[in-house]
């Protein structure tokens, strides 16, 4: 039986072994409690934000390196310091102290959360902006047993902060001073912005008359399915541009020139669209003024007739400057006649030619334009119109119209009248400066065109003129030559006498000779020339034409040369009147060159034409003389020696018998070359047989 000894050693050793126990499981927990203290340690110094935790008195315990950094303590010298020493914060904008948010969490026991425009001062003084929040640190029995605080510098992404402010700012300037008209739709084409430029361009005193309306029903016919592509090119997140005719909301026809771009997202997405819109009306108008006063100012180069050419100028202008175009002319009498009404098919109605409900009368009795832009804006009791012309105007459907004066030399001669239908027309200034400029290109080519009859009546009595002038010089010359024939016949004795029946006899030949070509003239001038074409070779006609002027050459002593092709040249012409063309152009080769000189003819083919050249070595011909020589009675030089008793019209008739042909027919001074006398060359062309 074992003795109370023994009891003893054995609660000893028992009791010595549970205290081995519980020492062990002390070491192994205060291990396990150092280890967790320090990985807790090192990851709130391996922390991107600042941590500073106290303890129950809001003294602190620990504050990892970032805390250190930001704040300018160490955790030995912060160790035990009062967390409103080290943690110093100040309101960004009040500069007033702001309440600690971890003395809060360990008064209140409750989570603070993150506080904004908040600065941290450093312990040098250094000033951050910083996000912080703090929470209540509790032991296992939940009771308060100190606080944690967590913040962070911000000062890049408060930096960050204002330029998206400066940025959005400049933008909100940007958009606000722009000319354009600038728009924001969501993706269903409806309108959620629109700039102050914008709402005075389109005349919209109140944003919410538009606000959420759908963009594309702003526009007219073509021009609205034209918007609706452009917005749905947008959602695919594509650009696109075109330009379209829309009214602004007082009604004012413009013209806009538009851009539509997709706005994407943060993930890339199309979100909204963009509508930037610039007014390019007056760019329109200029372009149409000019192309169609080019296109009017065609037609009146080719003015031949009064009634023509008016009815063409009142189409062209239908075709884009009006709905209709009336034109009135004054006779000598002051009786007006209208020659132009047109309007367009598509209109339905027309305006009855006998009416004047716009302002014809009162520009034919003034002389002054009239412009009304807005018809619908008169008031019949008030306005210069009158009520009748104004109920009349309307009843047509005449939203705008303008009538400008045809003045000639300080005297109204007519007038134009434009009058316009549709909502996309409206006349204003820059319209009628463009139809006063058509008025006086249509006077100046009226006047013209008077002038030009005026010329041709003069040339016609010219004409008829010269033709009775040669007939009634022909008949006293029959019975002179007849005389001259008796006395040459009878052979007279006398020297003397035979000598001057020799004059005479070559002046009678000489005045024959001119009023022969005198009537030549006359009749190719009147067309009763009739050309007797046929195939015949060039050489039989140089041979007629040559003996023809051979007496002349002879005369002056000159050297003729001859050169033809050595094969036929066979050409399709009145063989007696190409004969007169180069039997002319030989005698005033011979008549103006200086006795001793030289001639020549020269013929070749140039591809499908014959060139006939006669040159000479005479006096030539002055380059300013050039353009004229082939006009009626111009002669070289005015001395009655240089005229050699001819009229100027042998070239005139040369070539209008070459043109006749379907030939031309020039003059050239050439340069003299080495040995080469030659001054002067006088080409005709004319279509040969292949």
């Amino acid at each position: 039986m074992p003795t109370n000894d023994d009891e003893d050693r054995q609660l000893r050793s028992a009791a010595l072994q549970n205290a081995n126990v519980v020492l062990l499981a002390r070491q192994r927990a205060e291990r396990e409690l150092a280890a967790e203290r320090e990985l807790l340690r090192v990851t709130l110094a391996s922390i991107g934000d600042a941590v500073i935790s106290t303890d129950a008195d809001g003294r602190v315990r620990f504050l990892n390196g970032v805390a250190a950094t930001l704040t300018g303590w160490s955790q030995a010298e912060a160790g035990g310091t009062p967390l409103d020493q080290v943690f110093r914060i100040v309101n960004e904008t009040t500069r007033e102290p702001v309440e600690n948010p971890a003395l809060r969490a360990l008064a209140e026991g409750a989570i603070v959360g993150l506080a904004n425009h908040t600065i941290l001062i450093s312990r040098d003084g250094t000033e951050r902006p910083i996000q912080d929040s703090a929470a209540p640190i509790r032991d296992v029995t939940g009771a308060i047993v100190g606080a944690v605080l967590v913040f962070r510098d911000i000062t890049e992404h408060r930096r960050a902060e204002r330029e998206l402010q400066s940025s959005e700012e400049f933008l909100r300037r940007l958009v606000a001073s722009s000319q354009d008209c600038i728009k924001v739709l969501d993706l269903d084409g409806r309108v959620q912005s629109i700039n102050a430029c914008g709402m005075r361009m389109l005349e919209i005193d109140d944003f919410g008359r538009v606000a959420g309306e759908c963009w594309t029903g702003f526009w007219h016919d073509a021009e609205q399915s034209v918007a609706d592509r452009a917005v749905a090119e947008a959602r695919t997140g594509r650009s696109s541009e075109f330009v379209g005719f829309c009214q602004t909301f007082a009604g004012r026809p413009r013209w806009w020139d538009v851009v539509v771009t997709p706005i994407a997202g943060a993930g890339g997405a199309t979100e909204k669209i963009l509508v930037v819109s610039r007014d390019v009306t007056e760019r329109k108008q200029a372009e149409e003024a000019v192309r169609f006063l080019a296109d009017a100012s065609a037609s009146l180069a080719e003015l031949v007739d009064y009634d023509t050419t008016l009815q063409r100028i009142a189409n062209l202008a239908v075709a884009g400057f009006a709905d209709w175009c009336v034109v009135d002319i004054l006779d000598a009498a002051g009786n007006r006649r209208r020659l132009a009404v047109t309007h367009p098919e598509a209109a339905g109605v027309s305006i009855p030619r006998s009416t004047d409900a716009a302002g014809v009368p009162h520009v034919l009795r003034t002389g002054e334009p009239e412009l009304v832009p807005d018809v619908l804006e008169l008031d019949p009791a008030t306005a210069l119109e009158g009520a009748e012309r104004i109920a009349l105007l309307r009843a047509w459907g005449v939203r705008s119209y303008m009538a400008v004066p045809l003045s000639s030399r300080g005297r109204v001669i007519g007038g134009m009248t434009f009058l316009s239908i549709s909502v996309r027309r409206q006349y204003g200034p820059e319209h009628l400066r463009v139809a006063q400029e058509l008025a006086r290109r249509v006077t100046t080519a009226i006047e013209n065109a008077s002038l030009y009859r005026e010329l041709q009546e003069q040339d016609r009595r010219k004409d008829e003129f010269l033709a009775t002038l040669a007939h009634e010089l022909r008949n006293p010359l029959a019975p002179v030559r007849n005389g001259v024939q008796i006395l040459h016949a009878m052979k007279l004795a006398d020297v003397r006498a035979a000598r001057t029946l020799g004059m005479m006899e070559r002046q009678l030949e000489h005045m024959v000779h001119m009023i022969d070509d005198l009537m030549d003239v006359a009749r190719v001038s009147s067309g009763k020339v009739v050309l007797r074409k046929e195939w015949v070779d060039l050489k039989s006609v140089v041979t007629i034409a040559v003996e023809a002027s051979r007496q002349v050459i002879e005369k002056g002593g000159h050297e003729f040369t001859l050169r033809l092709p050595p094969e036929p040249l066979v050409l399709e012409v009145d063989r007696v009147r190409l004969s007169q063309v180069l039997s002319n152009l030989l005698n005033n080769a011979a008549k103006y060159t200086p006795h001793g000189g030289r001639v020549e003819l020269i013929a070749e083919r140039d591809g499908r034409d014959a060139v006939i050249r006669v040159l000479d070595t005479g006096v030539g011909v002055p380059p300013e003389m050039l353009p004229k020589i082939f006009e009626m009675f111009t002669q070289v030089g005015s001395s009655l020696d240089r005229a050699q008793g001819g009229l100027g019209i042998g070239l005139t008739l040369v070539k209008r018998l070459v043109e006749l042909h379907g030939g031309t027919v020039t003059a050239k001074k050439r340069r003299s070359g080495e040995g080469e006398r030659i001054r002067r060359s006088v080409a005709a062309g004319l279509r040969t047989l292949r």
